[in-house]
C-alpha cells in the first residue's frame, strides 16, 4: 500500500506574517482614530477650518508601528513648522481647566449682543473680531475699529478695568451693542474628547481593523505570491 503525505507551510508562514499583521493594525486604528478624533473637534469645538485640523490632530509616519515597534500614536500637537506650544489651542479644551492668551496679554469673548441663542460662543456670522480690525488710535488716546466699532475702559462692576469693543449701528448710528470683551483668562468646559475618541475607535475597530491586516499580510507573503487556488479533493 502507497502513503501519501500532505504537508502544508500555512502556519509557518501565518507565524512569521503576525508582526506585520500587528504592525499594520496598529497603523489602520491610529488613522482611524485620528478622523473620528478630527470629527468630534470639528462639531464640539465649533471650527470652521477642517485643513486645520488634520495639522493638529493626526498619526504621525514618524510613529508609525513597525515589526519591531508594536505601538502607534495619535497626536494632538502643533504642525512641525510651528511654535510647539500652539498645539495648547486644542490641547486645553481636553479637560476642564482656565484658558490663557496664547500672544499678548488678553482674551477676547463675545458678548451677550452676538452669541447666537442656545450656542455657547457661536457667533452671529459677519461679528467676528478680525471683521472690525485693524483698530487705531485717534487723537486724545480712543481707539476705534472698523464698521463703527470703538474701544472703551468698563469702569463698573466685576469688569472693571476691562476693555471692551462696542459698535454703532442702526439708523443715525445711535444704538450700541457690545461685540467682545477683553480679559486675561477665561474657563473651560471639556470639549475635545480625544481620550475618549480614540479609545472608543479602537474598541470598536480592533477585531476589524486585524482581520483586514492579517488577509494583507497573508496575500503579500512571498511563498503564497501568485499561488493558485483549487478547490478541495
Amino acid at each position: 500500500m502507497t502513503a501519501v503525505r500532505w504537508t502544508s507551510r500555512i502556519s509557518e508562514i501565518a507565524a512569521k506574517q503576525i508582526p506585520f499583521a500587528r504592525a499594520e493594525t496598529l497603523n489602520q486604528l491610529a488613522r482611524g482614530a485620528a478622523e473620528d478624533a478630527r470629527e468630534a473637534a470639528q462639531i464640539d469645538l465649533n471650527i470652521k477650518r477642517p485643513a486645520m485640523l488634520r495639522a493638529f490632530i493626526r498619526a504621525p509616519a514618524t510613529h508609525k508601528a513597525t515589526k519591531l515597534r508594536f505601538s502607534a500614536r495619535v497626536v494632538v500637537a502643533a504642525p512641525q513648522s510651528a511654535n510647539p506650544d500652539r498645539g495648547n489651542i486644542l490641547t486645553q479644551h481636553e479637560a476642564a481647566g482656565t484658558k490663557r492668551p496664547f500672544r499678548g496679554r488678553s482674551i477676547a469673548m463675545p458678548s451677550r449682543d452676538i452669541v447666537k441663542p442656545g450656542r455657547k460662543r457661536a457667533i452671529t456670522r459677519g461679528t467676528e473680531l478680525r471683521t472690525f480690525q485693524p483698530f487705531t488710535t485717534k487723537a486724545g488716546g480712543q481707539v476705534v475699529g472698523q464698521k463703527g466699532s470703538f474701544m472703551i475702559t468698563l469702569k463698573r462692576g466685576t469688569l472693571a478695568g476691562r476693555k471692551m469693543l462696542l459698535q454703532r449701528f442702526g439708523r443715525g448710528k445711535k444704538q450700541v451693542r457690545g461685540l467682545w470683551l477683553f480679559v486675561p483668562s477665561t474657563r473651560l468646559t471639556p470639549k475635545l474628547r480625544f481620550n475618549a475618541t480614540v479609545k472608543q475607535h479602537v474598541q470598536q475597530h480592533v477585531a476589524a481593523a486585524f482581520k483586514r491586516a492579517f488577509s494583507k499580510a497573508l496575500a503579500s507573503a512571498k511563498p503564497l505570491r501568485g499561488a493558485t487556488q483549487s478547490t478541495r479533493l
